[in-house]
Order: C-alpha cells, then sequence, then structure tokens
C-alpha cells in the first residue's frame, strides 16, 4: 500500500473546546519545540499556553478492553485545525519517537510498533497493508501522550 493511502486526524474543534472548557493544567512554553497541540498539530512556541488534559480517542460506546484515555496538550485558546492532505504527515509526528497501535473494527489491536517519526510513514503503510486495520492510533512513546488517529485515506 502507498503512503498516500492514509489520513491524519487531528482532534475535533468541538471536542477541543470541550475539553478547554473541562479545565486541565495550563503551562507556558518556555523552550522549542515546545509540547504538541492536538487540534492544529503543531508544536507551541515559547510564551504560549497550553492546557494539559485527558483525552479518549476511543468512541465512548467502545468496550474494547483496550479503550483508555491519555494525556494531551491543547492550545489555552482555540486554534486552527488541521488539515493535513491525504498521505502528508505533520512535522509534529515525524520528529519524535513514536508508538504506534494499529486497531480493527472492533477496537482490538492488531499490532504495535515503536517507530521514529521519520518512519512513520513506512510502517503507517505497512501497518495498513492489513485488511483488518482500521485505525492507528498514535502516541509519543516516551510520554505516552496520544498524538493523533490515522485511517485510510480512501
Amino acid at each position: 500500500m502507498e503512503t498516500s493511502s492514509f489520513l491524519v486526524h487531528a482532534i475535533d474543534p468541538a471536542v477541543a473546546d470541550r475539553l478547554r472548557a473541562g479545565g486541565g493544567l495550563v503551562k507556558m512554553a518556555d523552550s522549542e519545540p515546545g509540547w504538541p497541540c492536538r487540534q492544529c498539530l503543531r508544536d507551541v512556541h515559547v510564551g504560549e499556553r497550553v492546557l494539559l488534559v485527558s483525552y479518549d480517542p476511543f468512541d465512548a460506546s467502545c468496550e474494547s478492553p483496550y479503550h483508555t484515555a491519555s494525556p494531551i496538550f491543547l492550545h489555552l485558546a482555540p486554534c486552527a485545525p488541521a488539515a493535513t492532505p491525504i498521505g502528508e504527515l505533520p512535522v509534529q509526528l515525524t520528529s519524535r519517537r513514536l508508538s504506534l497501535r494499529a486497531f480493527d473494527a472492533d477496537a482490538m489491536m492488531r499490532e504495535g510498533r515503536v517507530v521514529e517519526g521519520q518512519d512513520l510513514g513506512k510502517a503507517l503503510s505497512e501497518l495498513f497493508s492489513c485488511d483488518d486495520v482500521v485505525d492507528v492510533h498514535v502516541h509519543n512513546a516516551a510520554p505516552g501522550c496520544f498524538a493523533a488517529r490515522v485511517t485510510r485515506g480512501s
């Protein structure tokens, strides 16, 4: 499968707004790169404020044992949602060590692996070569923060 056949999904703006409204830990970036915002899929810059919250990428009705929340950062103020074209990867993902978790339609993990960000496209192509894989959850490997959900592009 070609790498052009996947799509990276940021957190939906309505979900991000609901998470902001619920509060969390406010932090100000003091180094570059700053923390990764999960709505715009870019690293925050020095002086920008973010909110650290818990986010569950699974559907609320999910009964999978893999259904769990993880920490994420969001800009404190609403930001422009990421619009990643099919087959393209945000720099934020390609510059970190990542944990990939491939799930089937029943939200059961089919495969997991850790990759360097520059190898993400190749790893996604390999994971999506399995017909059972419907989406891949990407996490930052060391801290475990949820990064993005990836699906087949078409």
